[in-house]
């Protein structure tokens, strides 16, 4: 396994090394208690953050330098971790079910969706854009729960564990974090840039 030097010297622009750098030592801890919640176990979780940091440096660096705002910089990197540590996650377990190998193929990939429910994906996919942009405009305590909870799909506990809550903070500042989010919403009506 490569260490932060061995991810630098796959970087060849100086200032994207050190974008690098930062980026791991700050978020290279968040990153494995968001693997180690979706994989259970630390040996994978350390495989998951090592293999996001990988891709980070041989790919993403421009992407990620092009990125201004620092909480974009560091959801992109918990999604890419959450991701990582999904599909390992699966890859553990048997990809074709022997009574139906045709199962799980998706309409949408194969071509053939009706026009009703492509309708309806696209609407869905912009109000779902939407909804992240006014979750990330919540105060800290409330965006990072909902981030968690509903962009990354983490279940509570493993919401709590990653954010260092308890459980109970977090079932709480989930249900005003919705309220606060709905309220923004309906005020926004479709316009968050306000």
């Amino acid at each position: 396994m490569l260490g932060m030097l061995g991810f630098l010297a796959l970087i060849d622009d100086e200032s994207e090394r050190r974008l690098f750098e930062e980026l791991y030592c700050s978020y290279k801890n968040q990153m494995f208690s968001v693997a180690r919640s979706i994989l259970n176990n630390d040996a994978e979780a350390e495989d998951a953050v090592h293999d996001a940091f990988l891709k980070l440096a041989k790919r993403s660096m421009p992407t990620v330098s092009r990125i201004a705002d620092g909480r974009d910089r560091r959801n992109y990197l918990l999604k890419m971790v959450k991701n990582m540590s999904l599909n390992m996650k699966r890859d553990r377990k048997p990809t074709v079910d022997p009574e139906d190998p045709g199962a799980g193929a998706s309409a949408l990939k194969s071509g053939r969706i009706r026009d009703d429910d492509f309708v309806n994906a696209i609407c869905d996919r912009f109000e779902y854009e939407r909804t992240v942009r006014a979750i990330t405009g919540l105060d800290s305590i409330y965006r990072d729960v909902l981030y968690y909870h509903f962009v990354l799909e983490l279940t509570i506990p493993q919401t709590a564990k990653a954010l260092g809550r308890r459980e109970h903070t977090v079932r709480k500042q989930l249900v005003r974090g919705k309220r606060l989010l709905i309220d923004k919403l309906e005020k926004n009506g479709g316009d968050l840039d306000d």
